[in-house]
């Protein structure tokens, strides 16, 4: 049978080429006057509060009841940004008595206003990270302004907000600033002021010719998502997915203007198109990377309970893969509420209604949370809460489970989507048969994160390598060759050839492309002890290879021989090796570990270097003891 889908791709990518070309030729064209076509007849401040009701639901009745933890944080954030101090990836408070939307303000660069924002990156500076002054002008801080409101009931919250928007729209023209030049980004700010200005409907600094304002950017800000897709042919990633899930509520909110019309018969279904493509029969976002996970769960979840409250039907695929993402959740949560940081983190939100630690994804599982009181809003809440020992062969991730003992095991490589495209390393690290291990509440055995991205590309590369992770480096040949120019363009270096699960063993194997080795390793999960087989092939002799074990911060550690023992807040535990005939060199040395964008701590790795010729097995035993 004759095979279309090259010629598929090829079309996609011309389409893609006219795209960029046409957009180059906007900053030629009147775009204030084109991008409102159509606006003709606004919403008045009281239409709009009825149609925001209509979409959002009732959101001051949704705030009613919320935990006096989430009433402090809230309240604490949102009188942090009234004093215009920001905290935003690993920047550590920053004040800025006036608001600089253009600062990178870790590095001190600022990107220039009035320049087209096909022309901004061109103004980046080594060490500079773009995506701070993109963070900042998402907005989220603005929810925490407007809850704030709801729950005091303090003007000045309202006003903050106002003047905010106000100034944003002043500061940033369109396509005209730094903050134009991501639309993932773009479409994002938008929800965020959509949930901020519904939150403060009621007061009085809240007009008419602010309404009219707001309404002007955010109907511009549609036209410039569905003019800035950003498609990546033949694939497609978490950028396009929040275009598409901005542009669903703009979308909905303009519907009987001239470019609603369009948008809307165009966005929704794509929205549920993309779900198909980006989510796998497992539930899984076929990244493969948790925090990524936790944000495509809010962006496909989100909007779909919108589309609810405004009388769609979700096609019955959807509401499966839906429920499937959030069963994922489940399972990856751990007893002390947090996820393991596989692959990569940049700290991404879509609506962050409270301000938490970013390895806490819970909050997606508890109907009373402020996140799902507000989202899911006057909707039954996704729920799917399977808590159990699982393989996720699609994705390449497996979960065991033994009591309160939990295992997280990656064998997956680069991401891929189910059609047959080629497969690619987006947010992949270096972590074939990688684990995590958590006892009770405590965290033993960590994946040490992400840290940055293109700011500091060695750094990037030295969280993706394999001796960042928690398997073993033969002859320094990385699982998938790293790049300094492009920190996300992994050239694949590896394959998995077995990984499968049976009761609580799991079995994985993956083969390099470059050197030809053969790492096979076996988890047996037991009630108070976890062992490990490797099994190393590898063609001659005298190979030099390394066993990594890196350990939670704040793990207690000693060196006994050939046994390592370490204590956590609840447990004693004890590592010992056995191998037979090759030297070998066990130490503990300091090292690092990132719990979120741009942060780093102090940690401790085990370190087992050895040497072997041919083929070699390695037997790691864990014990654990729980304290008296």
């Amino acid at each position: 049978m004759f095979n279309l889908y090259p010629n598929y791709i090829f079309w996609n990518k011309v389409l893609n080429q006219v795209t960029v070309r046409k957009n180059k030729l906007w900053k030629y064209l009147p775009i204030q006057a084109i991008s409102s076509n159509g606006l003709d007849k606004t919403l008045s401040k009281d239409s709009l509060r009825e149609k925001l009701i209509e979409m959002l639901g009732d959101l001051p009745g949704a705030m009613s009841g919320i935990s006096t933890d989430d009433r402090r944080a809230i309240l604490d954030q949102a009188n942090e940004t009234l004093a215009h101090r920001f905290d935003l990836l690993g920047s550590g408070p920053v004040e800025m008595p006036a608001i600089n939307w253009h600062i990178d303000f870790k590095s001190g660069h600022n990107w220039p206003k009035g320049v087209y924002y096909l022309k901004q990156r061109q103004h980046s500076a080594p060490g500079a990270d773009i995506k701070i002054p993109w963070e900042l002008s998402r907005g989220h801080h603005l929810l925490w302004l407007g809850e704030a409101y709801l729950l005091a009931g303090d003007q000045k919250y309202a006003k903050e907000i106002v003047e905010e928007i106000e100034f944003w729209i002043k500061d940033n023209p369109l396509m005209y600033s730094v903050n134009w030049t991501c639309t993932m980004d773009v479409a994002i700010r938008a929800v965020n002021w959509l949930y901020s200005v519904a939150m403060i409907m009621q007061s009085e600094v809240v007009t008419d010719v602010f309404i009219d304002t707001l309404l002007r950017s955010l109907y511009q800000h549609g036209w410039f998502i569905y003019n800035n897709f950003e498609k990546n042919i033949p694939n497609s990633n978490n950028h396009l997915f929040s275009d598409y899930a901005g542009l669903v509520y703009l979308a909905v909110l303009f519907k009987n203007t001239k470019y609603g019309k369009k948008w809307i018969k165009f966005v929704i279904p794509e929205f549920f198109e993309e779900i198909r493509r980006q989510i796998l029969p497992s539930g899984v976002q076929y990244e493969r990377s948790i925090s990524y996970h936790r944000l495509m769960t809010e962006l496909v979840s989100y909007p779909c309970y919108m589309l609810k409250r405004m009388g769609y039907n979700l096609p019955p695929d959807i509401e499966y893969r839906v429920l499937s993402m959030y069963s994922f959740v489940s399972n990856y949560t751990k007893a002390n509420g947090q996820a393991p940081l596989i692959e990569d983190n940049d700290d991404g939100r879509f609506l962050p209604f409270v301000r938490r630690d970013f390895r806490r994804h819970d909050y997606l599982l508890d109907s009373e949370s402020v996140e799902l009181k507000l989202a899911a809003n006057c909707v039954e809440p996704f729920r799917n809460e399977e808590v159990t020992s699982r393989i996720y062969k699609d994705a390449g991730h497996a979960i065991l489970r033994k009591g309160d003992v939990f295992l997280f095991i990656t064998n997956g490589g680069f991401s891929k989507f189910e059609t047959p495209v080629k497969e690619q390393g987006t947010h992949t690290h270096n972590d074939r048969l990688s684990f995590e291990l958590a006892l009770g509440k405590d965290d033993i055995i960590v994946d040490p994160g992400s840290y940055v991205y293109t700011p500091d590309p060695d750094k990037c590369n030295e969280f993706h390598s394999t001796a960042k992770h928690n398997t073993i480096i033969v002859d320094d040949e990385e699982q998938n060759y790293l790049s300094k120019s492009n920190v996300f363009l992994l050239k694949k270096n590896s394959q998995t050839t077995l990984f499968d699960m049976e009761g609580n063993d799991c079995f994985g194997e993956y083969k390099t492309l470059s050197q030809n080795l053969t790492h096979r390793r076996e988890f047996h999960l037991f009630e108070k002890e976890l062992v490990i087989d490797d099994y190393l092939e590898k063609s001659e002799r005298f190979h030099q290879s390394l066993l990594s074990l890196h350990l939670s911060p704040g793990i207690e550690t000693k060196i006994s021989q050939n046994i390592v023992e370490l204590e956590s807040s609840s447990f004693f535990i004890t590592i010992g090796l056995e191998y037979k005939d090759i030297q070998t060199l066990l130490s503990v040395k300091n090292d690092t570990y990132s719990p979120s964008y741009g942060v780093i701590l102090p940690s401790k790795t085990i370190c087992l270097e050895f040497s072997f010729d041919e083929a070699v097995h390695i037997k790691t035993i864990i014990k654990w003891q729980r304290k008296i």
